[in-house]
């Protein structure tokens, strides 16, 4: 009895400490969760680099696909006013430069006919006018002698000197055109010999009032060393 009350009165620890076994189950349950935890979080941030890294490749790549872009499209550009645009430039040039050429050969080519016409027909009036002289002389000449065989010799002799103070007459007349050209042609040359030596007293003043004004500059230049 009394071994049995003894052990009635020790308490029973086993209820208060906790099994072995149960925490090490505990601490590996907490171990795999922290490393699934881990595991997990790792994964995120490799899933966030790699979608980072994605979207930068893309970025880049969107990029050069744009610069690529734009250097193909400023290629085509200079390649279209290179090829295209400037040979449309020196077609237009050269069709317009042949057709101006054209034209100005056209108008080159009128103007000689025209000129050989109007040369033709110049020298077609003037020779129909010394024929239309010629006919009019011969007809005077035809006149005077069908009037000289109607005529008389003192008719004759008086037509004669009345020809002959025609021609006197024109005679004096040409001497006194003479006269007064010679008289004007002295006047002329009167008054240029005047001229000369208004010219020539002109120079004479001008290079005495240069000599003058030397003269008064050397002395002021002499004055003030």
């Amino acid at each position: 009895m009394c071994v049995s009350s003894s052990i009635l009165e020790e308490p029973d620890d086993s209820d208060d400490e906790p099994d072995a076994s149960e925490e090490d189950t505990e601490h590996q349950r907490l171990h795999q969760d922290s490393k699934a935890v881990n595991r997990a979080a790792k994964g995120t941030d490799s899933t966030l680099s790699a979608n980072t890294g994605e979207s930068s490749r893309n970025a880049k790549l969107a990029k050069g696909a744009k610069e690529g872009k734009t250097k193909e499209r400023r290629f085509k550009i200079k390649a279209e006013y290179g090829t295209k645009r400037q040979g449309l430039h020196w077609i237009t040039y050269a069709a317009r430069h042949n057709l101006d050429s054209q034209a100005h050969l056209e108008e080159i080519i009128t103007m000689r006919q025209n000129n050989a016409r109007a040369e033709h027909n110049a020298r077609r009036k003037a020779l129909k006018q010394e024929e239309r002289t010629l006919k009019a002389e011969l007809k005077v000449k035809k006149i005077n002698l069908r009037r000289l065989e109607l005529m008389t010799l003192e008719a004759i002799l008086l037509d004669l000197e009345n020809r002959l103070a025609d021609k006197e007459n024109e005679k004096l007349l040409l001497q006194e055109k003479h006269a007064k050209l010679e008289l004007e042609k002295s006047k002329l040359e009167e008054a240029l010999e005047k001229e000369k030596t208004q010219r020539m007293k002109a120079e004479e003043a001008r290079y005495a009032a240069q000599e003058k004004f030397e003269r008064a500059r050397l002395e002021s230049n002499i004055g003030e060393s």
